[in-house]
């Protein structure tokens, strides 16, 4: 029995033994493999990384040739890495502790990348003729067949692209392996920068074809502003282009001055009935009708008053100097009547030097159009491509110095949503607008600068805020000004450069006046309202060499959830904007 006993203890040892042994080489095993799986895994992110490095290198430094394989080679890689993050050994490191976290990163990642590479490869042809300008035909018309190819897969990529954002904005890069976040997190920035311009550029390719006469012939009036003369659109109009633009070939019709346009009125009647009452009949007058910052009423105006003459219009754009410069960016220098300009004289020449210059007004007009005129038919025979004209035109866009309105419904919403309308908000929140207008008819505000500074009440447990808003002018003439186009009609015996400003405030939605001052002394302000806004305005009258202040005091309902921000027209001397909160309660 005792001897019986013990072997069966020595088998039941030997068992016991065995399977603990295999199961230990078992648990060895597993671990190796889930550790090779993550050591392989981790490699071809690597790779994955490195392939992205080199594509991201050729399309910076514009380097076209072999892209369309780069991106293949991303795509591959990126769906081998795909492929490994959804093995079994990788969604069981998927839910072990510690190494989990950074698991399901990586496979968000590759997860991302792959969605956004698929989306990517039918664009790769595309890129390449748009950026090589091969967009346009050999007579320089756009081939919009072209656009409208591309504009389904642009919305594609975009929307998928947008969709990869999200997912990795629910990464906590923090809290994963520092080799997995900052992939993650380079990725996702690189996503999030890129969006707006992947928006932009699938919008146009959606809207362009329509706005060029893919659907049939469409006139377009360009109409030339000056701030020289500040308008709250702009500036002065001092002349007019129409352009016809039919199956994406653009082509200039006719010219015209600002005394031609000068013996003509404009219907009124389409505007807003707190605009007519806040302008009168400025609003009628082709010298003052741009006077509300609201650039779709302008145009809406403009394209009325061009009907009226017997040109109708199916849009309007409006162009200052310095988006004249832009454009001679991509054409070179032009001449005209024996004038040249180039891209960096150019601002300086239609709103200075030409007074100088051309002190008679009818000459002064016909060279601004010839050299205008000869700026854009260079433009529609340059061999520029569509990336270039966005580079030229990306300043002035955004600092309003070339606007756009359509005269089509669904056109002109998708207009209103970029930089280039014009738009005055009238939504609620601490959102200001500033107009200047020139009333001493002369060309001084080349010389004045403004200031705004936006003081903004943001304290949360009150339903009402105290704001400030501050605005400054600055007269500085040269001392040798030319008598012609430089005087003050209002008192012609006012030293030479003296000038006037009416300056309209509009407040945010709901705003209390309280009080106001000029160089600190309280004046009133003569109340208005427009875009559901309210409007306060006064002139302030400016000597040579003289800075001034207007500063008004309000109340504004608290909308915490809209961020503080002022509008502000292009002038010569761009106006200066501060905008701060105030927190005290």
């Amino acid at each position: 029995m005792g001897k019986r006993g013990s072997r069966r203890k020595g088998r039941r040892r030997l068992w016991w033994w065995t399977a603990g042994s295999a199961f230990a080489v078992a648990l060895i095993g597993a671990g190796a493999w889930v550790g090779w799986s993550w050591w392989g895994t981790y490699q071809q992110a690597q790779a994955v990384q490195q392939e992205v490095g080199k594509l991201r290198s050729s399309l910076a430094a514009q380097q076209w040739d072999g892209v369309d394989a780069q991106v293949e080679q991303v795509n591959e890689s990126a769906r081998r890495l795909s492929a490994r993050t959804q093995a079994a050994p990788w969604r069981l490191l998927e839910s072990m502790p510690q190494v989990g976290a950074s698991a399901q990163a990586l496979s968000m990642l590759a997860s991302a990348l792959v969605e956004v590479g698929q989306a990517s490869e039918p664009l790769v042809p595309y890129v390449q003729r748009i950026v090589d300008g091969q967009i346009r035909r050999g007579d320089g018309s756009i081939d919009l067949a072209a656009l409208q190819e591309v504009a389904p897969l642009l919305a594609s990529f975009t929307g998928k692209v947008e969709q990869a954002e999200v997912r990795l904005e629910g990464v906590d890069v923090d809290a994963v392996r520092p080799e997995i976040g900052e992939p993650v997190r380079e990725l996702r920035d690189e996503l999030e920068n890129v969006l707006p311009a992947l928006g932009t550029a699938s919008d146009l390719a959606t809207w362009l074809p329509g706005l060029l006469g893919a659907d049939g012939e469409r006139e377009w009036l360009i109409l030339l502003q000056n701030p020289a003369e500040a308008r709250g659109s702009g500036g002065f109009i001092g002349g007019y282009v129409i352009a016809s633009a039919d199956d994406g070939r653009i082509s200039l019709e006719r010219t015209g001055s600002s005394s031609e346009l000068a013996s003509q009125l404009i219907p009124a009647d389409s505007a807003p009935a707190d605009a007519q009452q806040t302008w009168g009949d400025a609003l009628e007058r082709w010298g003052a009708f741009n006077v509300s910052p609201h650039f779709p009423m302008t145009a809406a105006l403009a394209a009325d008053g061009m009907a009226a003459m017997g040109q109708p219009v199916d849009g309007v754009i409006a162009v200052d100097p310095q988006g004249v410069a832009s454009l001679l960016q991509i054409t070179g220098p032009v001449s005209a009547m024996g004038k040249t300009i180039t891209a960096e004289d150019a601002a300086q020449f239609f709103t200075v030097d030409i007074y100088r210059e051309y002190p008679d007004s009818a000459e002064r007009d016909a060279v601004t159009l010839a050299l205008v005129e000869a700026a854009f038919q260079e433009l529609l025979v340059a061999p520029w491509s569509p990336t270039v004209l966005v580079d030229a035109l990306r300043e002035p866009i955004e600092s309003k110095r070339v606007l756009a309105w359509s005269a089509d419904t669904e056109e002109q919403q998708w207009l209103e949503q970029s930089e280039i309308s014009g738009v005055l908000i009238d939504e609620p929140g601490s959102v200001v607008a500033v107009a200047f207008n020139n009333t001493a008819r002369n060309k001084m505000d080349a010389f004045v600068s403004a200031e705004v500074d936006y003081r903004a009440g943001r304290c949360p447990t009150e339903p009402v805020q105290e704001s400030t808003l501050r605005v400054r002018l600055r007269n500085q003439p040269p001392a040798d000004l030319p008598a012609d186009n430089y005087g003050y009609y209002v008192d012609p015996d006012a030293p030479l450069g003296t000038t006037r400003v009416l300056v309209h405030l509009y407040v945010p939605v709901d705003a209390n006046y309280r009080m106001s001052t000029l160089d600190g002394q309280e004046v009133p302000m003569y109340l208005a309202s427009e875009r559901n806004r309210p409007v306060w305005w006064n002139y302030i009258e400016l000597a040579p060499g003289e800075e001034r202040e207007l500063a008004v005091y309000f109340e504004e309902p608290t909308v915490l959830a809209v961020q503080p921000r002022v509008q502000v027209q292009p002038m010569v001397n761009q106006v200066g904007v501060a905008v701060a909160e105030q927190t005290d309660c």
